[in-house]
C-alpha cells in the first residue's frame, strides 16, 4: 500500500533455497520499481514473447530507450486460445501489431515463429529484457524461462505477465526451485495491477 509517498512491500525468503521474493503492493496500474530499474538505461535489447495487437510493445518503447526490440509471435492458429484460434483472426492481430509498431520498424525484428525455436538466435549474455507473455500453460511458461533467462545479460531482467494466473506461478516456482539464480539479493519481484507482474534480476552466476 502506498503509505506516505513510500510503496510498502513484504519480502520473504524460501528457507530450503534462501531466495528472496518481494511482494510489491502498489498502486494499481503501476510498476514502479520495474520502471526504476530500467528508466535510465540506454540502448536497451528487449525480447518480448507473445506481441498480439502489439499494445505492450508499444508502451515499452514510449517509455524506455530502446535499441532493438525481437518480437516472437508464430501468428498462426492457436485452438488453446478462442482469441487466437484461427488464421483469419491471426492476420488481423498481426496486420494491427505492424501498424501499432510503425513509428518504431528500424528497431524491430519481427520473429515469426514459436519461441523455442526462435531461441538460438540469441547469444547467452546478449539481451537486457527477456519478457514472457505467451502460452501461459505452466509447461510452455517453464519452457520460456529456461530456455531464455541464459540469453539476459547479468544485472538483466527475464519477466513476465499475468502472474496472478495460477499456471504462471507454478511455473515460476518450478524455475526459481531448479535454476541457479545467482547471488543478487533480490530473486524474484511481483508488482502492478493484481499483482500480475514477475520479473528477476539476474546476478552473477555462482561457479
Amino acid at each position: 500500500c502506498l503509505v506516505g509517498g513510500i510503496y510498502m512491500y513484504t519480502r520473504r525468503k524460501n528457507p530450503k533455497e534462501n531466495q528472496t521474493v518481494s511482494v510489491l503492493n502498489n498502486n494499481p496500474g503501476e510498476c514502479h520499481h520495474f520502471r526504476a530499474h530500467l528508466k535510465d538505461q540506454n540502448n536497451i535489447i528487449w525480447i518480448e514473447i507473445g506481441v498480439h495487437k502489439a499494445r505492450s510493445p508499444r508502451h515499452i518503447f514510449e517509455n524506455f530507450n530502446i535499441e532493438k526490440m525481437y518480437l516472437i509471435d508464430p501468428y498462426t492458429p492457436l485452438p488453446y486460445c478462442e482469441r487466437f484460434a484461427t488464421t483469419k483472426l491471426q492476420l488481423e492481430h498481426k496486420k494491427t501489431a505492424q501498424e501499432t509498431l510503425k513509428n518504431y520498424e528500424e528497431k524491430c525484428v519481427w520473429l515469426e515463429d514459436f519461441s523455442e525455436n526462435a531461441v538460438d538466435t540469441f547469444e547467452d549474455n546478449s539481451v537486457d529484457v527477456v519478457f514472457i507473455d505467451g502460452n501461459h500453460s505452466r509447461e510452455s511458461v517453464l519452457l520460456d524461462l529456461q530456455n531464455y533467462y541464459p540469453k539476459v545479460k547479468p544485472g538483466g531482467i527475464i519477466a513476465g505477465d499475468d502472474y496472478n494466473e495460477e499456471e504462471v506461478q507454478l511455473a515460476v516456482e518450478d524455475f526459481r526451485h531448479s535454476t541457479d539464480l545467482g547471488t543478487t539479493d533480490q530473486r524474484l519481484i511481483i508488482e502492478g495491477p493484481n499483482s500480475a507482474l514477475f520479473w528477476i534480476l539476474k546476478g552473477e552466476i555462482n561457479e
